[in-house]
């Protein structure tokens, strides 16, 4: 699974086998309860753009930007607080639309997502769940969170 899809989808595949041992069932099972867990999770900036610990977001440090000496550890120390944030990222290929003063607002092909700037989550108080028409890519970051 590299996709998002629906619940019932994900617990169709889980069954989806010809074993039937006792040990298989109850890994299914604990994938089903993560994955639902995943689903549940309500959306936050940092699910679709790299963002730091305050919830700015990070572009990705440009060298020629640095002159100075000094500033290639400064560049270096960017470069991995961005990797790590990205890193951290559940959804691929999502971009800035709008960041306003108090709306930040993030999009991939037919879908605009808007944040709050303080909270960081979006003001319909969606879940992951609510993405699931829109055949997004999970990154291998939130492949791990599930458990697959």
């Amino acid at each position: 699974m590299k996709k998002l899809i629906p619940m019932t989808d994900f617990v169709l595949i889980q069954n989806n086998t010809t074993d039937t041992s006792c040990e298989y069932a109850k890994k299914a099972f604990l994938r089903c309860i993560r994955y639902a867990e995943f689903l549940q999770m309500p959306l936050t900036l940092g699910m679709f753009v790299p963002v730091d610990d305050d919830g700015d977001i990070l572009s990705e440090p440009v060298q020629d930007e640095y002159w100075e000496d000094t500033d290639i550890d400064y560049y270096e120390s960017e470069m991995l607080q961005y990797h790590e944030a990205n890193e951290k990222v559940l959804f691929s290929g999502f971009s800035i639309a709008w960041n306003g003063e108090a709306i930040i607002s993030v999009y991939l092909d037919d879908l605009n997502l808007a944040f709050d700037k303080i909270t960081l989550k979006s003001g319909m108080n969606y879940t992951i769940e609510h993405l699931c028409t829109y055949d997004l890519e999970l990154t291998p970051y939130a492949l791990k969170q599930i458990g697959i």
